[in-house]
């Protein structure tokens, strides 16, 4: 089985706090992105990672999120296997953030 490492949303924002090197890579369409925006991501669509996916620094780490941390998953174990160094922004994705993080955040 193929096991993915994770990051929540508190970890997500310590490394924000903190100016921790990575990259915030987001994988909802365009209509998520517009409703619920998060600050200094990079925006590749799920569905756009086949074509995209050399865009990304292989050597920078990079933390993968969509709305609710499933198709952030499977970017990552597609990614992974590219040998990126990735993690999946878990339970809840950007509405978790906005439940614990930043409840100033749209919901959806």
């Amino acid at each position: 089985m193929f096991r993915i490492k994770e990051i929540n949303v508190v970890e997500l924002k310590k490394r924000f706090d903190e100016n921790f090197y990575f990259t915030l890579l987001n994988v909802r369409e365009h209509q998520g992105v517009e409703f619920a925006k998060i600050k200094d991501h990079e925006h590749i669509p799920t569905g756009r990672q086949p074509i995209r996916y050399e865009e990304m620094d292989k050597e920078n780490p990079i933390v993968v999120m969509c709305h609710t941390g499933v198709r952030s998953a499977k970017v990552c174990q597609y990614l992974e296997s590219l040998e990126y160094n990735v993690r999946n922004l878990k339970r809840g994705g950007v509405n978790a953030r906005s439940i614990l993080v930043d409840s100033t955040g749209p919901r959806y």
